[in-house]
């Protein structure tokens, strides 16, 4: 009995020494890259203060609301899913591609209005299980003109489930206005009828209680936007902005991006795409503009949180090396 209590008081050593380890590397580490950051003004995306936030105090938690009002960018990989949660109403925004349909039902509890962007698998693939799983009060996606009309499987599925829920699709028209508590959701675009299924997505703008804005673009490209700006009365201007198509350079170009000057750009993104996305011209665009850069390949889920007129953000993961 002695030598079991022996080999167990070893072992029991042997963990606190590792932990120890552990814990002396990461001073060190801390210690070492805020030296470095000091001596070269190095522009981190995260102070060496924020992860060891990440890394301590799991800042992110996706059930515990703690704002009056939230935006949630969903980490489903290569595709858009975005929550927004203001006083209690929600309003979802794309569900990912196919297989992620599981994982946007898992994250979130209710909606009272779902938002399609456009018909790509991977912003209406997952659709089909969330509109299966909860009551919907509203369904909104821009008309699609007849000649590129999808007949994929992906756009059938999606339609059946609405018919089946006894649901029908809201057309989004420019300046159509949905309030929402304290928060007010009015759409933007698309403004004409495009000829690309990445152009007709839906362009909406987010403003909570007269302060914080958000603008969602979907996959609008150069020709989308350009229509856009020449509009009248229309106000881009935002504080977040998710970046259009991954952040491909077939959107965001410098008249759009100057028309909306954001402070934060949040790119949903999947990890080492084959696509390449984001691109680097389009990271370097905004980082000329001195915007802050978010990616949900890099830091998962992201969430903007609203607190007495600030932004309270946090996210699921430290940020990628």
């Amino acid at each position: 009995m002695a030598k079991k209590q022996k080999r167990r008081s070893k072992k029991n050593q042997k963990k606190v020494n590792i932990a120890l380890s552990v814990f002396l590397a990461l001073i060190l580490s801390w210690g070492i890259l805020s030296s470095i950051s000091d001596k070269f003004n190095l522009d981190f995306i995260f102070t060496i203060d924020e992860v060891k936030q990440s890394i301590l105090e799991k800042p992110f938690e996706t059930d515990v609301h703690k704002n009056d009002c939230e935006v949630h960018f969903i980490d489903v990989g290569q595709g858009d899913s975005t929550l927004i949660i203001s006083d209690g109403m929600t309003i979802l925004i794309d569900a990912g591609e196919n297989d992620k349909g599981k994982v946007v039902v898992d994250y979130i509890k209710k909606i009272d209005m779902i938002m399609a962007t456009h018909p790509h698998s991977d912003h209406i693939g997952g659709m089909d299980i969330v509109i299966n799983e909860f009551e919907i009060g509203k369904i909104v996606m821009p008309k699609i003109p007849d000649n590129i009309v999808p007949t994929t499987r992906t756009y059938t599925d999606f339609l059946t489930s609405i018919a089946n829920k006894g649901l029908k699709i809201t057309p989004a028209k420019v300046g159509a206005q949905f309030d929402f508590g304290k928060g007010l959701i009015t759409i933007l675009g698309p403004v004409g009828g495009f000829e690309s299924l990445n152009d007709t997505s839906l362009v909406a703008k987010f403003v909570y209680d007269d302060g914080k804005r958000f603008l969602f673009t979907g996959d609008m490209e150069k020709t989308a936007e350009k229509a856009t700006l020449i509009q009248k009365n229309i106000d881009l201007k935002a504080d977040v902005l998710k970046v259009a198509h991954h952040g491909s350079t077939t959107s965001t170009t410098k008249d759009f991006y100057k028309a909306v000057n954001p402070q934060y750009c949040v790119i949903l993104v999947g990890d080492d795409n084959s696509y390449k996305h984001p691109s680097d011209k389009i990271l370097e665009r905004i980082k000329d503009n001195s915007a802050k850069i978010y990616r949900t390949d890099y830091q998962g889920s992201i969430v903007f949180g609203i607190v007495d007129g600030q932004f309270n953000i946090r996210y699921e993961k430290q940020e990628k090396s």
